[in-house]
């Protein structure tokens, strides 16, 4: 290969890809995610089904690691099943290496959020060896392989009710060889435990204060939620001030100490955090 070709392949970007396509169809694509070997796509309706190869397959050609090409059209909220076709390659199951953390992942069957990075980043330092902490939605072990790794409190408990996710978690949880880590499969709302934690992960996107009073018991006296939620910049005070309210149900105070802007997650909407201080 010559080293033009090499940068190219290096260097390719959505609009690279755009124009190596150009005369062929065009190619409406706001971006990638990269897991591995294995890249998922998000593409606008009405590609046929040899114009989605193509670019598949253009993909495969000038991508430095693709090898498997992902076209990702929904997920199911309650599971966080996603709904895939694969458009080029075969193998869909990959290692994903981020921040120290080998992720075993097949996105066409379990969720995965490449946008969520730097919570990921946020949450290995957010802990410390004393605490106990529940991740309520643990999924593949997206924020648990980090916090349980990096921060490595005393004990941690990750919930998935997806029992294809769990098998990812327990394998994820393996392969790190996190010894701090205790997996329960099972709705949170039944198989959390109480009283035990000073930190609760909530990284569920849809109706989550539903689960603040699963959230809320699960922890001891005094302790911290992360709770994950999605919002427009003109209502976050007034969707704050509703989880809060919300919260006092259950608890003496709850105060948030910071808020943290995720991702957009669609037009003029955007994947927040709050970081919600507890005392029952």
């Amino acid at each position: 290969m010559s080293s033009s070709k090499q940068a190219s392949r290096r260097n390719l970007s959505v609009k690279g890809l755009q124009a190596a396509l150009a005369d062929k169809l065009d190619l409406r694509l706001s971006g990638w995610e990269i897991l591995g070997g294995v890249m998922v796509v998000r593409l606008d309706l009405g590609y046929s089904e040899s114009e989605k190869s193509l670019i598949g397959e253009t993909i495969v050609r000038l991508h430095p690691t693709a090898v498997t090409v992902v076209n990702r059209t929904s997920i199911d909220d309650e599971l966080r099943e996603p709904v895939t076709e694969v458009i080029a390659g075969s193998t869909t199951e990959s290692i994903h290496v981020e921040n120290g953390c080998m992720y075993r992942i097949d996105p066409t069957q379990v969720m995965f959020s490449f946008g969520n990075k730097e919570e990921r980043k946020r949450m290995a330092k957010i802990s410390s060896p004393k605490e106990t902490v529940v991740d309520m939605f643990a999924c593949v072990g997206q924020f648990t392989l980090p916090l349980a790794k990096h921060s490595r409190p005393e004990k941690m408990y990750a919930v998935e009710k997806n029992p294809v996710a769990f098998r990812f978690l327990k394998e994820n949880i393996a392969q790190n060889k996190l010894s701090n880590v205790e997996p329960l499969l099972g709705d949170c709302r039944d198989v959390c435990p109480t009283g035990v934690a000073d930190r609760v992960l909530m990284g569920y996107l849809f109706d989550t204060h539903l689960f603040l009073p699963t959230a809320i018991n699960a922890l001891n006296e005094h302790g911290i939620l992360h709770y994950h939620f999605n919002c427009t910049d003109e209502k976050l005070e007034c969707e704050i001030q509703r989880i809060l309210d919300l919260a006092l149900k259950h608890a003496v105070s709850a105060n948030v100490s910071k808020t943290v802007q995720i991702k957009s997650y669609a037009p003029k909407m955007y994947h927040w955090v709050l970081d919600i201080d507890i005392e029952k």
